[in-house]
């Protein structure tokens, strides 16, 4: 897969299911899904080069996409493994696209010394 070329870097939710010791790179994950068998359909689970290729027509390098990686649990026993394009809000704005949103996130980044939320600094859309 040639996807150098279109993303940038890759996202990381979900970092506290990897092991402590592993080099964080795109194909190190990978292969510890793969070697941790939670890889069942590679084809809906990893950003694969025909999504490539699609995201291809809409966006480019310079648009900053990243692969984002989540890694979550439904349940105590199953952890999950999912790859999904992550386009940041300026390429949206900058490129008036129009998308729908299932869902959205707000994440605390600021907390007070008695733990209470201060502030939100990020928002996940989805």
């Amino acid at each position: 897969m040639n996807s150098k070329i279109l993303f940038s870097g890759f996202v990381l939710w979900g970092l506290e299911f990897l092991p402590k010791d592993i080099i964080l790179s795109l194909e190190n994950i990978r292969n510890w899904a793969i070697e941790s068998k939670l890889i069942d359909d590679s084809e809906f689970q990893f950003i694969t080069s025909e999504r490539v290729d699609n995201l291809r027509k809409h966006f480019s390098y310079e648009d900053e996409l990243q692969i984002l990686i989540s890694l979550y649990k439904e349940d105590p026993e199953n952890l999950n493994y999912l790859e999904y394009p992550f386009i940041p809000i300026k390429t949206l704005i900058k490129k008036s696209k129009e998308i729908s949103i299932v869902y959205w996130q707000m994440i605390p980044t600021i907390w007070n010394p008695d733990g209470s939320i201060n502030d939100y600094g990020e928002v996940h859309l989805g």
